[in-house]
């Protein structure tokens, strides 16, 4: 891997311009939570694509167009098999193909060692890690597991009947160190679905499933998703405790406690 910092490579192999690096350097000064790849797409100096294989090429990796390369059947089953959804979701990592025991990834972030091990725990094999885009990635996901456009509104998926098996599922508890929830076992006080409008339920794919005392638990498939915590906790205006379910049992959870059987 390069030991330069990433805008020190852009500007010395000549990808960006001297005052572009200054004015770069500026702006990460003034605002130190953006990150460098954002700036140039903000500046227009470089898309996506372009960043992500500037990017393989300094950190001396692969870069693989998502756009255009299919993921195998074999890596498929093991992602269905082995990664749970929010899991994928959340490291924005996706198997494209196996090797006998090893598993090609590819990731918005290939020398992350946390996407690295966590892929070499849930598969139980070696990994080797390539460079991909981000929305290149996650649609490869929602593809990967048959995401509709309903299930995924920010991105477009193909649809499929497959459902996330049980050890799968219980696999993403471990992982995010949260408790189960038999979604299809609960049955929820309507006081409490009124706290969260269906619309948000859908967009969040998460409903309320009980109270104690200022803490309202909810079923979800992806607790780590930052967003979906801060609103629920301002609607209800308490604490909130997630437990995890399937995404698809919950979705259709969603629609029969707010009498929204016959919506697709």
């Amino acid at each position: 891997m390069n030991r330069l910092p990433p805008i020190e490579y852009f500007v010395e192999n000549g990808y960006i311009t001297y005052p572009q690096y200054y004015e770069i350097k500026e702006d990460i000064r003034d605002h130190p939570n953006k990150k460098f790849p954002d700036i140039l797409t903000e500046y227009n100096i470089y898309n996506e694509k372009q960043i992500a294989e500037i990017m393989a090429e300094y950190l001396g990796v692969p870069f693989v167009d998502m756009d255009s390369v299919g993921v195998s059947g074999d890596a498929v089953k093991k992602m269905r098999t082995d990664v749970p959804l929010a899991v994928a979701k959340k490291l924005c990592a996706c198997i494209v193909e196996t090797i006998g025991r090893k598993s090609i990834v590819v990731t918005d972030a290939p020398i992350n060692f946390e996407i690295i091990d966590a892929f070499r725990g849930l598969t139980g094999g070696p990994v080797s890690m390539k460079m991909g885009t981000r929305s290149g990635v996650l649609k490869a996901i929602d593809k990967v597991y048959g995401i509709s456009a309903r299930e995924a509104p920010d991105n477009d998926g193909g649809e499929c009947e497959e459902e996330e098996t049980e050890i799968t599922i219980e696999k993403a508890a471990r992982y995010f160190n949260v408790g189960l929830c038999k979604v299809n076992e609960v049955d929820p006080p309507k006081k409490l679905l009124g706290s969260v409008p269906y619309e948000t339920a859908v967009k969040h794919c998460c409903f309320p499933i009980s109270e104690h005392g200022d803490t309202v638990y909810f079923a979800i498939d992806n607790p780590a998703k930052i967003e979906t915590y801060e609103t629920l906790k301002e609607l209800i205006g308490g604490k909130v405790v997630f437990r995890l379910a399937g995404r698809k049992e919950i979705l259709r959870k969603i629609d029969r406690l707010y009498g929204k059987d016959s919506v697709e």
